[in-house]
């Protein structure tokens, strides 16, 4: 089964002109909008009503929209630079893309999952259990942030700070 699916980008990138001319000889181009950048609260509105989220921050793929995004089931596209070790998993709960290779494998492997319907639908059920186990309810951030801080206030009253 095919799938019909949406990616919005947004912002402009070195790579944006290249992705566009791409996206239009894979023959994407119905499937593919390139927007300007927007603010946050768009952005969570556009990552709802979109299949995929393509993440491609030149300094680090940790992101905000990158966990809202596997809250929300969406298939995460992003660089392999490091920054989402032990978060995301190629195949499993998003797509790793080489960041020197990245043009031709981003169109490639988001071509891949609208032609493989049933590794798309698996990747975006895996993000959505992941984001269960791996972030945090508000309360045990909270939690996090209280015993961090308590711990910063315990090492300053201690003789090794002095």
């Amino acid at each position: 089964n095919k799938i019909t699916a949406k990616l919005i980008l947004t912002g402009k990138g070195k790579n944006t002109e290249y992705l566009i001319k791409l996206t239009n000889h894979l023959g994407l181009g119905n499937s593919v909008y390139f927007l300007d950048r927007m603010p946050h609260a768009v952005i969570l509105q556009l990552l709802y009503v979109s299949d995929f989220l393509l993440n491609t921050n030149d300094v680090s793929n940790l992101s905000h929209t990158v966990l809202e995004g596997l809250c929300m089931g969406k298939t995460i596209i992003t660089m392999d630079d490091g920054s989402l070790d032990g978060l995301i998993k190629d195949n499993y709960n998003g797509v790793l893309i080489n960041p020197n290779e990245s043009s031709p494998m981003i169109a490639n492997r988001i071509a891949t999952l609208i032609n493989n319907s049933h590794l798309y639908n698996l990747i975006s059920r895996n993000a959505l259990k992941s984001s269960n186990e791996i972030i945090p309810t508000w309360d045990e951030k909270n939690i996090f942030e209280l015993n961090e801080i308590q711990s910063l206030l315990n090492f300053s009253g201690s003789s090794e700070w002095k």
